[in-house]
């Protein structure tokens, strides 16, 4: 008895057509092994007990007699179809396997860098398009190959081509592969330890937020920002001599991102750069492992892009730091992903810091720096931009700052002086924020004073009021708990 699922492409119901519309009546399915002449069996029963013929004759109406068709488990097929003359219908159907074939969690009992499975079923014969699920049993120190059933090691390979390398997932991960016909691609990972996000390199494994430059909460131009101010979420400008005008601008043609960030030069700069800063919880567990980060970078004219990454003398306190790693890049005037990779040291578990500057950290006295898709995560992968949804990824930014427009709030009595009203209550932030108050309306007072309170609320009272009327106040609020 063989095990057998349900053929995803002549399982149920299928139905042969000529090209003119016709069923193919009496025509003809031969099966064959994938990608050869090799007959292979297929089944009318869902417990592989009763074969059916080879070639499988369809009924007057094109239809399998049985209305189902059932294969092994373990291998993959090629369909050919023909009519009742022996005339060929349609390409063959090659590299058919069952619906989720191989997506049972296997365990891995290979070596370190050398995975090996044995999925129940045995596979006879590897397809693309296997996919396989794998508890890995070894954290990979360089090039990782995986052996299934014994038929012979294969090439893990991540994103863009590039083989695995020490640190692109851990002992205990479950990782997900597909053979591509020649070697396996690393698809997605989730650590067995956590589920929380950032805990693998796989689900969220992006640790800049606002990479896209898609959330500008606190505005879209910034002509004369002050230097270590914040621009675009997350987003950092520091210059010296001059201030560099900041903007979100449409990302370049041919740039998959819809949104950049755009420098400016401006006479008198001596350096001007965008940085994000990493909060602790977020990068501490690649500590003493590979990164790899990249930008997507347009210059109006060639230049030189330095990068550097530093770590906080102390947790999240960013008042000194310590350069850790850092490179060059040579930007041309047509976009381009520009990667590195770096070994984040011990004090990594303080924070991390990514800089780039324009023009070499040198003056940057005019054109633009265009910078979209910045990503940095595990491993010495560089693996396509994780664009997250647009609703995830302004979660992400608002536990560092939130801006909400045209609040109001009334008072709970008449009488002269200050009067309480309901607290303005926001999801949970990193921190107890700063506030910012602005666009004040009054009704029956002359102020609104907001004081913070906890990281989830702030305290609102409305001041100067009339005695005998209820006061109103409206108001922009925003709250920052940045790094």
């Amino acid at each position: 008895m063989a095990a057998v699922a349900l053929c995803p492409t002549f399982g149920v119901g299928y139905t042969s057509l000529l090209s003119n519309g016709s069923p193919n009546a009496l025509g003809k399915i031969w099966t064959y092994e994938a990608g050869t002449s090799t007959p292979a069996t297929t089944y009318q029963d869902a417990g592989g007990t009763t074969p059916l013929a080879n070639p499988i004759i369809l009924d007057g109406t094109g239809r399998v007699t049985g209305g189902e068709i059932w294969i092994q488990q373990a291998m993959a097929y090629k369909f050919v179809v023909e009519d009742v003359n022996g005339n060929q219908v349609g390409p063959p159907y090659d590299n058919i396997a069952t619906i989720g074939a191989g997506i049972q969690l296997n365990v891995d009992t290979g070596a370190v860098n050398a995975i090996a499975i044995a999925p129940t079923p045995g596979i006879w014969a590897l397809a693309a398009g296997m996919e396989f699920s794998i508890k890995v049993a070894y954290t990979p120190t360089g090039a990782v190959t995986v052996n299934v059933s014994g038929l012979g090691a294969k090439a893990l390979l991540g994103g863009g081509g590039t083989p695995i390398g020490a640190g692109d997932f851990a002992a205990g991960d479950i990782i997900s592969v597909e053979y591509d016909g020649t070697q396996f691609y690393l698809q997605s990972g989730r650590s067995s330890a956590s589920s929380g996000p950032g805990d693998t390199p796989f689900a969220l494994r992006n640790r800049i937020i606002n990479g896209d430059m898609r959330v500008a909460q606190r505005g879209t131009s910034f002509a004369a920002p002050a230097t270590a101010s914040y621009t675009l979420d997350r987003w950092m400008v520091s210059w010296a001599g001059a201030a560099t005008a900041v903007a979100q601008v449409a990302a370049p043609a041919g740039v998959a991102a819809i949104d950049a960030l755009q420098i400016t030069g401006a006479a008198g700069n001596t350096n001007a750069a965008i940085q994000q800063r990493i909060e602790s919880v977020n990068i501490a567990d690649l500590a003493g492992l590979s990164v790899t980060f990249q930008a997507n970078l347009t210059a109006s004219v060639a230049q030189t892009v330095q990068w550097n990454l530093q770590t906080p003398t102390a947790i999240d306190n960013y008042s000194a730091t310590t350069v850790i790693a850092s490179g060059t890049w040579n930007v041309g005037t047509a976009p381009g992903v520009y990667t590195a990779t770096a070994v984040l040291p011990a004090s990594a578990a303080n924070g991390l810091q990514l800089l780039i500057a324009a023009n070499n950290g040198g003056a940057f006295t005019s054109g633009t720096l265009t910078i979209t898709d910045v990503q940095l995560e595990p491993g010495t992968v560089a693996t396509p931009f994780e664009r997250r949804p647009i609703g995830l990824e302004r979660e992400l930014c608002e536990w560092y700052y939130r801006y909400s427009p045209a609040l109001s709030r009334w008072s709970y009595w008449t009488g002269n002086g200050n009067s309480w009203c309901d607290p303005v209550v926001f999801p949970t932030m990193r921190t107890i924020p700063s506030v910012a108050v602005s666009g004040q309306t009054y009704q029956n007072c002359t102020s609104v004073l907001i004081s913070p309170n906890t990281a989830q609320n702030v305290t609102v009272q409305t001041g100067g009021n009339t005695s005998g009327y209820v006061a109103y106040a409206s108001f922009n609020l925003a709250l920052s708990a940045e790094l």
